[in-house]
Formats: structure tokens, C-alpha cells, sequence
């Protein structure tokens, strides 16, 4: 399969998205080991805080999404500027909540404001070009940031990786950039925020893209066999991921590890999942994903704030009962937030700009 666009509406996968929403929720995991001030288990803590791994899933699935919905169908004028008016319209008007909300939180509660050129640079998505502004002022929001960038270089990027073959060929090109860069006396945040060093991960969601008619035809070989066997697969993986994580020395770089693994996985989403991991409320967790990821660190702080993780540390005994408590509530409560911001701010984000779009090729057609 090569990268020609077609102007058809496709219709929307749910296996992906799936995916991104257990990621949504596998990176809070991460946040409330690092940012509740609870004490949990050392395995828990050990192999949480490497689900920071999930939001290099992110990646992988976005770049499987974008070349899905457009495939090389960029290149005319119009089309380019459809491609990023719709991009901005998903991603800003949420993002700038956030901005508005965390910057006023840190105002009341610390006396402190934003830095007018970080405003700037979260307001144009451009903060990951300036070092020492990669983290983003909106929690959790520096990997908005390398998508951003994501996004434009995808027209470029396209122009090459095309088949099969020049994909694995940018991804093994781009697993050495990743690891080499490592080997560079820097601050590692520094490097980690950094585009370069998560094209592996991009990359394999496009080479996931490209070997979608295979997965199909599995698919329609396996018949009814093809959940079972996309579950098995989605075992295994968890399995080598969650042991490669509690490891304390691996000998395969995380750059193969992760873009491999992520690639195995948006392919065998493609094939199908059993009911209990494909239904209403798994597809709501992908459509609403970008709502959790950044409701999240938000809703730990106010519950820091309001003693909740220190009462469960002064009565709960158990590690992994603290965990479960704490997750489960942080949870619960970034879903309903979420179910909100989703439906009120992102939908008629996306609305807007369909709108927008629409209305300025119409224009252009009556000038013509």
C-alpha cells in the first residue's frame, strides 16, 4: 500500500482510538505516583512510572489518524489549509481552557503569573523550539507541543515516506537519531521534548497505516477467530512491556521497544477487540482522550490541595489498596470532567472549524 489520498469520507476506527483511551488513563497512573504525595508498593511504583511510555502511544496512533483521514491529500492549497485550520480547531480551544484555568490556579494559590513569551509560545503550539520552554505551561502539555510540530512537517514527511519500504527505512534512520541523542551532555528533559527524539514512534504509526490492507485481509481470514486472536496478541505485548519496564537494565533501546510495540498493537486494533474491550464506554474513553490527558493533573492537584491523598495515607494500610483508591477517584472524577469539556468544547471546536473550512471554500468557489 502507498500513500495515495483519496477524497472519500472513511469511516472512523475504533480500535485506535480504543487504544488511546487506555492510554488517556495509563498516564495517570504516572502523574499520581509522581504528583499525590502517596506512598504505594515498589512494583507499582517501578513499572507506574514508565507508563510515561503511553504518551509515545500518543504519537504513534495521531500519525496513524492523520495519514488515515488524509493521506498525501495535503498538497494542494486548499487542502493544506484545510489540513491545519481543522488541526487548530481540535486542539486550541481545549488547550487554551486548560492555559486559563491552571494559570488562574496558580495565581490564587501562589501569587504568580505566566511569562508573557511562554503565553505566546503555548498560544501558537511553537513552545517545544525553545529549550527551556518545552514543558509547556499547561500541565501535562509539553507533548502537545511535539504534535504540533508534528503536524507540520507531516506534509514534508509524506513526500518520502510513502510505501512499506522507505517507512521502515525513516524508522530505522530515526531510532538512530533517537539513541544517538542520548549519548549528548544535556538536561534530559531537554532532549526528551524533543521532536526528533519521538519521530520513531510517529513513524511506526505510519508504517501501522501502511500495512492496514494486510491486517484486513487477516481479519477476513480469522473470521470469528480474529477477536480471540487480537486479544492474545494485546496480552503478550502488555505482558513483554509491563516486564521490560519493572527491568532495570534492557538491552534493546526504548525507542525500538515502544515504536515496535505500538505498531503491533494499532495493527492487531485493526483486526478487532472482544465486546468488553470495544463498547460504548472504551469508545468514549478514545473519543474524549485529549480531554483526560489534560483534565487530569488538574483534578490531582485539587485533590492534593484538599488533603484527599493525605487522609488515605494516614488510614488506608495497604499500598495497593492507596493505589486503587486513588486511581479510581482521580479517574472518576477526570471522566465526568471530561465527558463535559468533550461535549462542550471540543465538539463545537470541531464543528467550528468543519464551519470554517466549508465557508472559505465556498468563497473561493463564488470568486472563482
Amino acid at each position: 500500500m502507498s500513500l495515495m489520498a483519496t477524497n472519500k469520507h472513511k469511516p472512523r476506527i475504533d480500535g485506535p482510538d480504543i487504544l488511546r483511551g487506555i492510554s488517556a488513563l495509563s498516564v495517570i497512573v504516572v502523574h499520581i505516583i509522581g504528583n499525590s504525595g502517596l506512598k504505594f508498593p515498589y512494583f507499582i511504583e517501578k513499572v507506574g512510572g514508565h507508563f510515561t511510555a503511553c504518551v509515545t502511544f500518543f504519537f504513534a496512533i495521531s500519525a496513524f489518524s492523520i495519514t488515515y483521514a488524509y493521506g498525501d491529500n495535503v498538497f494542494s492549497r486548499d487542502k493544506f489549509r484545510d489540513f491545519y485550520l481543522k488541526r487548530i480547531f481540535r486542539l486550541a480551544p481545549l488547550f487554551y481552557l486548560a492555559f486559563i484555568v491552571e494559570a488562574l490556579t496558580v495565581y490564587i494559590l501562589y501569587d504568580h503569573s505566566p511569562n508573557p513569551l511562554a503565553t505566546i509560545l503555548s498560544f501558537s503550539f511553537l513552545f517545544s523550539l525553545v529549550p527551556t520552554m518545552q514543558d509547556s505551561l499547561v500541565w501535562a502539555g509539553w507533548s502537545l507541543g511535539i504534535e504540533w510540530l508534528f503536524y507540520i512537517i507531516y506534509p514534508f514527511l509524506i513526500c518520502f515516506v510513502r510505501t512499506k519500504k522507505t517507512a521502515l527505512i525513516a524508522w530505522g534512520i530515526s531510532c538512530y537519531i533517537s539513541v544517538e541523542m542520548l549519548k549528548i551532555d544535556s538536561q534530559y528533559a531537554g532532549l526528551y521534548m524533543n521532536i526528533l527524539n519521538h519521530m520513531p514512534f510517529f513513524i511506526s504509526g505510519i508504517l501501522a497505516f501502511l500495512m492496514m490492507p494486510e491486517m484486513l485481509q487477516i481479519k477476513h481470514k480469522l473470521g470469528n477467530k480474529a477477536n480471540f486472536a487480537s486479544l492474545v496478541v494485546l496480552f503478550v505485548v502488555a505482558v513483554y512491556l509491563l516486564s521490560y519496564f519493572y527491568a532495570d537494565n534492557n538491552s534493546i533501546s526504548l525507542y525500538v521497544t515502544y515504536s515496535i510495540a505500538w505498531f503491533v498493537l494499532i495493527s492487531v486494533s485493526l483486526v478487532g477487540f472482544p465486546i468488553f474491550l470495544n463498547n460504548v464506554f472504551t469508545r468514549f474513553l478514545g473519543k474524549a482522550s485529549y480531554s483526560i490527558y489534560l483534565n487530569h493533573s488538574i483534578v490531582i492537584l485539587l485533590l492534593k490541595l484538599t488533603g484527599f491523598f493525605t487522609y488515605l495515607n494516614q488510614n488506608v494500610a495497604s499500598g495497593v489498596w492507596v493505589f486503587c483508591i486513588s486511581m479510581f477517584i482521580v479517574s472518576t472524577i477526570t471522566l465526568l470532567i471530561s465527558w463535559v469539556t468533550y461535549h462542550y468544547i471540543e465538539i463545537p471546536g470541531m464543528t467550528l472549524g468543519k464551519k470554517t473550512v466549508t465557508y472559505k471554500l465556498t468563497n473561493l468557489k463564488h470568486t472563482d
